[in-house]
């Protein structure tokens, strides 16, 4: 079901975004700012209540409910007579729609004008002034028509089973229960001076954001699901810092200025969402091209050595070869540089031009991979060595003990465009001292492997270090090489999230197992 009301700040583009985000069983939806009704009509929850404080907008909603088929004969009288002299009877039925307003008349004809007139303004922008007068200009639209039948007898039918209410938004919410559901789309934060987002004349004011983000946090603690719209400013950042926010680029369609109608907002919830951590078995080179072009912020790669050659090595003070498996096996050095380049492109295809991107590896394959990078059109940032305070011994004893890997740091080589690096961070950290480029830890310990092993899984407390300097909380971190998903561990500890691509299923069960036993936000 579409609308029967173009309303400013409608969701109709957002549906897609918000399906995925849904929590996957709701006991009762409540929509507090329902506006046209984009999401409520869109998914026709089973047990409803919608409300909002535009005393008309909801005065509509009843006659769609209980008068439909009055309501509908009124419309087209309203068309017959438009189509006459479309401008002068638009203004006419403005100044009528204004009168009753203000002698607080509510009839079918009320209704009727309401949709009519949001039809036929400007933008299909309602909006009131000061004395809470209806004042948007006509549109030049000829035609008559404000509504199409099959929508309105869908709406009617769905709205029989919807409690429909005009009051307070915190009054809206006072039965909530936990497993319940609330969407908030209340009028957004000011973005400027000029934004328009008031469409009652008591307006939205900053203290009402204050308000609503305590309720929002309230509902929180009684376990009712909530998900919460608006503009991605400074405000509304910092009001819902604790919750999952995640940022989407939109079209405004109801700006009179056509070159400000992009920007951003943001979904945000207080649930842990299905899609903030997803985990693929698959070839990465199969899954890659379904991911979109520059979304990833962030990109950590351990990619095979290629050392797998029959050699031996010390664990546990015992003998051991080598040999990793098929995935690690000693390539060719052209079939190195086809496969890393292969890599490579696709790396570069999916990460934000802000974005950067790690990789992990030892002196049998990380510098071909550093040629490549700046082959590819990459910047080195640092050339990072991680130094194992208790690697294997050297049994060959025919060269240096084996202690360190070298971490690549990478960004895109534009001009003027920054990446993201929280050095005071990292200062601290490092108590009040400058980090340098060697990171200095023991191998992965053993309580990080009760799952399973995989053969060169890093400690968390490495990935921790690289995913806090280079990342901020809510990014996107793409790890297609993910063995047994310690990125995605630590991602989902810092509140990030995560897409993980791991081919062998032996290394994916065990990640499974290890991301379900971490709570968001967990403590590292």
């Amino acid at each position: 079901m579409k609308p029967f009301v173009k309303w400013a700040g409608g969701k109709t583009q957002l549906l897609e975004e918000i399906e995925k985000l849904l929590p996957s069983k709701i006991n009762h939806y409540y929509e507090p700012f329902v506006g046209g009704g984009a999401v409520a009509l869109h998914f026709m929850f089973e047990k409803a209540t919608i409300n909002d404080i535009n005393q008309e907008l909801i005065f509509t909603y009843e006659c769609i409910k209980n008068q439909k088929d009055e309501l509908l004969k009124e419309l087209d009288k309203l068309a017959l007579e438009h189509e006459k002299n479309p401008k002068e009877f638009y203004y006419h039925t403005r100044d009528l729609y204004n009168e009753m307003m203000a002698n607080q008349e509510k009839n079918i004809s009320l209704a009727a004008m309401f949709i009519y007139l949001n039809k036929h303004c400007f933008n299909g922008l309602y909006r009131v002034n000061s004395k809470g007068l209806f004042n948007v200009p006509f549109n030049q639209k000829k035609s008559g028509n404000s509504y199409k039948k099959e929508d309105i007898d869908q709406i009617s039918k769905y709205l029989q089973n919807v409690n429909i209410l005009c009051t307070d938004f915190e009054n809206v919410c006072k039965n909530c229960e936990k497993g319940d559901f609330v969407f908030f789309d209340s009028p957004y934060d000011l973005l400027n001076d000029t934004s328009f987002e008031s469409y009652t004349k008591e307006g939205f004011t900053k203290e009402e954001h204050i308000r609503l983000a305590n309720l929002y946090k309230e509902l929180s603690k009684k376990g009712v699901y909530c998900m919460l719209t608006n503009h991605n400013t400074e405000l509304i950042r910092e009001l819902y810092k604790d919750f999952h926010i995640k940022v989407i680029n939109v079209k405004r369609n109801i700006n009179s200025d056509a070159k400000k109608r992009t920007g951003e907002e943001v979904i945000i919830t207080n649930y842990e969402s299905n899609n903030d951590i997803q985990l693929i078995n698959g070839d990465a080179f199969e899954i890659l091209p379904t991911i979109k072009d520059k979304t990833i912020d962030m990109i950590f790669l351990d990619p095979p050595y290629f050392l797998s050659n029959g050699g031996i090595s010390c664990s546990g003070g015992k003998q051991v070869s080598v040999n990793k498996g098929e995935w690690d096996e000693n390539y060719s050095f052209q079939e190195k540089v086809d496969f890393n380049r292969k890599w490579i492109i696709e790396a570069k295809r999916i990460l934000k031009d802000t974005g950067t991107i790690w990789v992990s590896g030892t002196y049998h394959n990380i510098y071909i991979i550093g040629y490549l990078l700046e082959e590819l059109g990459f910047k080195i940032i640092n050339n990072v060595t991680w130094m194992k305070t208790n690697p294997p011994p050297n049994l060959a004893c025919r060269c240096f003990t084996h202690s360190t890997e070298t971490l690549l740091w990478a960004k895109k080589n534009i001009k003027n465009v920054k990446h993201t690096f929280h050095y005071k961070l990292m200062k601290e950290l490092n108590e009040g001292k400058q980090m340098k480029d060697v990171f200095v830890g023991s191998l992965t310990p053993q309580k990080e492997k009760r799952y399973g092993k995989h053969p060169t899984q890093k400690p968390e407390y490495l990935l921790e270090k690289i995913i806090l300097a280079s990342t901020n909380e809510n990014d996107l971190v793409c790890d297609f090489m993910a063995g047994s998903f310690t990125t995605g561990v630590v991602c989902k500890k810092l509140k990030r999230r995560f897409i993980g691509i791991e081919k062998e299923k032996e290394f994916y069960e065990i990640g499974l197992k290890r991301i379900e036993d971490v709570n968001y936000g967990e403590k590292l």
